[in-house]
């Protein structure tokens, strides 16, 4: 299994998530990817044996998170608003 590393990831439902830290929660001590959705501002945690598998879906298997195609320009901006925002929240 690998290591989730902090950044950008794309769902495999296909919304954007920027991971921006590793939880192990007391209780089990599993790590679990904090990850917020860069469009909505929703919070995920995402066990990382989850992290790493691959999902049935109709087009067949994908990976649960994986790196995105592409780097858009829009991101860095988008990703800072939303941690910010979330941030902002605590």
């Amino acid at each position: 299994m690998g290591e989730i590393k902090l950044g950008r990831y794309q769902y495999y439902k296909g919304e954007l998530y920027h991971v921006i830290g590793i939880a192990r929660p007391e209780k089990d001590l599993e790590e679990l990817a904090i990850a917020i959705c860069i469009e909505s501002g929703t919070k995920r945690f995402i066990p990382k044996k989850m992290f790493f598998e691959n999902i049935n879906t109709e087009g067949g298997k994908v990976p649960y998170c994986q790196e995105p195609p592409v780097r858009d320009w829009w991101y860095e901006d988008a990703t800072l608003r939303v941690v910010l925002e979330h941030l902002k929240n605590l």
